[in-house]
């Protein structure tokens, strides 16, 4: 079984027209959204997201199928209904909250028009026994769609369809992780990323790594500064790297001999990556910071878009800091044409780019996915912070060796 059924991929082009992997996304929000452009501009290599992650739900002929809510979420009246409503518990309502449940909406549309009882849930309506999901009034369910960052042991039993399972929220959830099997599985890149814990910068090598940011430095390059657990660009920073270089230089370097995991579980840590400049997209004859979310579904590519900066980059030489002007997740989702069409507000991708993007999205997925496939439920003890409290209690007492299980 896949542990990465649903994934975004944040992948930038540079000027030079090379793809880098940003980071992985475990069950993107916006699916419907991306859809919606799919349809409006259809595109020959791109799929249905709704359709695809249905597929994988109705896998082995399920018939009853949950959808979970994510965590802050409560559904408000019986689910039996044809919509539901909702309560987004201690936060506003925001343009994710409003994609997770269109999101949502679709699916469940969809699944009933294929003939499934589909279930919208929370997370105080269902439950795990023995293997099974189990809904609150008893129904045992064949698969589950979950957003909730619960239910770890049940894709070990082969009973229920988890998408997407433990591991796959670990490889997601870690930027670091994710970074350090992808670079370590052989894939070039022009820039590596760093790990800092807390105001001690661990490295596998510090002597390499100021040497990294004062070449940097001397290039009046920039540094993206991101909370290595987070999601929503809470917390990214964009900062020149001589500031990086002098920030790092006042840090107590400590070689550490536990694993490069073991570290990156710790909470409150941070990578450090190199900052690029897109290629070129051009709006009112302004250029602009754009990257592209690919989402894949079981490995496979399906569609991507382009999210753009809501200002012109040209802000950046007046406003360095100014977060509009780089931080892509902040403007608009785009469509991708493969020529210039005048009479639509989109990113201009070549055919030659375009199947660049998709062999080298799913050959990120091929290799995360090949490591996950290394590890247990039990491994995950070592590698998630906190683990019962953030993650629900995975194993009690259990000393794990780790160090088999480390690519490269």
């Amino acid at each position: 079984m896949k542990s990465l059924n649903l994934v975004g991929l944040d992948l930038l082009l540079d000027d030079s027209g090379v793809w880098h992997f940003l980071e992985i996304n475990e069950n993107p929000i916006g699916l419907a959204f991306a859809e919606t452009l799919f349809e409006d501009y259809f595109h020959k290599e791109f799929k249905s997201p709704i359709k695809e992650i249905c597929d994988v739900l109705c896998q082995n002929d399920a018939l009853r199928i949950g959808l979970v809510l994510p965590y802050k979420f409560s559904v408000k009246n019986s689910v039996d209904e044809d919509d539901f409503s909702f309560s987004n518990i201690g936060s506003e309502i925001t343009h994710s909250t409003l994609g997770i449940i269109d999101d949502f909406r679709r699916i469940k549309s969809e699944l009933e028009l294929r003939g499934k009882k589909c279930y919208v849930l929370d997370k105080n309506s269902v439950f795990e026994r023995n293997g099974n999901i189990i809904s609150l009034w008893g129904e045992k369910l064949d698969s589950v769609l979950n957003r909730c960052g619960i239910f770890h042991w049940s894709q070990y039993a082969g009973k229920t369809r988890i998408v997407n399972d433990v591991r796959a929220r670990l490889v997601c959830k870690n930027k670091f992780l994710a970074q350090k099997i992808f670079f370590s599985m052989g894939n070039a890149s022009k820039h590596p990323s760093y790990y800092s814990f807390n105001q001690t910068v661990f490295f596998e090598n510090s002597e390499k790594t100021v040497s990294f940011l004062s070449k940097l430095s001397d290039q009046d390059s920039w540094i993206v500064k991101k909370p290595n657990w987070g999601g929503g660009s809470n917390g990214v920073t964009r900062l020149s790297a001589k500031e990086a270089l002098m920030q790092v230089l006042k840090l107590p370097f400590t070689l550490s001999y536990q694993t490069d995991f073991m570290q990156a579980a710790a909470p409150n840590s941070w990578i450090l990556e190199e900052w690029y400049p897109s290629k070129p997209a051009y709006k009112n004859s302004n250029r602009y910071q754009f990257d592209v979310r690919a989402i894949l579904i079981n490995g496979n590519f399906v569609l991507c878009h382009a999210r753009r900066a809501l200002a012109p980059s040209k802000f950046l030489e007046s406003m360095p800091d100014a977060e509009a002007s780089w931080l892509t997740p902040l403007g608009s989702g785009l469509p991708i044409f493969s020529e210039c069409n005048a009479d639509h507000d989109g990113v201009i991708l070549t055919n030659e780019e375009l199947q660049g993007c998709i062999a080298f999205s799913e050959s990120i997925v091929k290799n995360l996915e090949r490591w996950c496939g290394t590890i247990t439920c039990k491994d995950m003890l070592s590698f998630l912070p906190q683990p019962g409290k953030l993650y629900g209690k995975l194993s009690q007492g259990i000393e794990i060796n780790v160090q088999n299980n480390l690519p490269g």
